[in-house]
């Protein structure tokens, strides 16, 4: 019987835009040696086969927990967003789950990742070294076959990789991101239409999961305009905001527990980790425990997917 009541709700594999040796299995002995005893496995619309999630429970005496990080569209003050939804304790062959995942998969990527490309170009970072956004496009493809996702963080990393910046955290902040000096930010919304927010929600309450909205800052909004989201969000009938994240400074902590009390949502904890060099969220017993039980109640007091029902207290 596992010991301790550590977790972290959200951490992504090779599968989804994780670094290529960060395999559900080294994750999960990562998580371990860490002190974990629950870990949430959240890639990017992916879900580990149940059989497989087993097989890692047994091998690491480790709670894994069936989830995803969903991707969902919504309108904020007139203006089209993407956001990302946790799903935990989901049940993979939900027939309103699955079309949400075939749903999101099934997006025009390439189209995405290519102008993304286009756009390094133009400010002079060419990491197939040809001028050539096929070379480039592919050389990302050949880093990690395994991933059934790939954005801005593969591209980031492409271009740390190549020596056309000094570190993935110079592409992202300098290149990629909406506020970067040098543009060659490419917003989702004009390539990717995900599923709803509304159709993401449904889909993980009807597979008797716990929706949490996850990193708010990341949508870079006005105070009236996260509050509009999260309302929007719980009126849809989520239930779990992410508070404990790894980049949140205390007053951003302490504003999304603000969130939670006015919209009755539950906090949730997660460390968004990509990488081996980024450490574990460690989220405590009384987190687990709490989003643990409101996921039962939901479900009528069934017992979670949770593989061996072991004893978690």
């Amino acid at each position: 019987m596992m010991t301790g009541e550590t977790y972290d709700g959200h951490v992504h594999t090779c599968l989804s835009d994780a670094d290529p040796d960060q395999t559900p299995r080294e994750v999960c002995r990562q998580a371990r040696a860490a002190g974990l005893a629950h870990l949430a496995i959240t890639d990017h619309d992916f879900m580990l086969d149940r059989e497989e999630r087993l097989a890692l429970e047994e091998e690491f005496d480790l709670d894994v927990i069936p989830g995803c990080e969903l991707s969902a569209r919504t309108e904020i003050s007139g203006i089209p967003h993407n956001v990302h939804i946790g799903g935990h304790w989901l049940n993979e062959q939900e027939p309103r789950l699955r079309q949400v995942l075939r749903v999101n998969q099934s997006q025009d990527f390439e189209a995405f990742r290519k102008e993304i490309l286009r756009r390094c170009l133009r400010c002079g970072l060419d990491p197939g070294g040809e001028g050539d956004v096929d070379r480039s496009y592919q050389m990302l493809l050949e880093r990690n076959p395994q991933s059934n996702h790939y954005g801005r963080r593969e591209v980031a990393r492409l271009l740390a990789e190549t020596g056309c910046v000094s570190s993935v955290r110079e592409a992202q902040d300098q290149y990629l991101s909406a506020h970067g000096k040098r543009r060659a930010y490419v917003p989702g919304e004009r390539y990717l239409r995900f599923a709803t927010l509304e159709q993401v929600v449904e889909a993980i309450r009807a597979s008797g999961g716990i929706a949490t909205l996850n990193h708010l800052y990341a949508y870079r909004l006005r105070q009236e305009e996260e509050e509009a989201l999260v309302r929007q969000f719980r009126d849809l009938g989520g239930q779990a905001l992410e508070v404990v994240y790894s980049r949140y400074t205390p007053r951003q902590r302490e504003r999304l527990m603000d969130y939670c009390q006015c919209f009755g949502l539950l906090p949730n904890c997660g460390s968004d980790r990509h990488a081996a060099e980024k450490p574990f969220q460690q989220g405590d017993g009384d987190l687990f425990r709490r989003l643990r039980d409101r996921c039962m109640a939901l479900r009528g007091g069934e017992t979670l997917p949770t593989g061996e029902n072991r004893d978690m207290i």
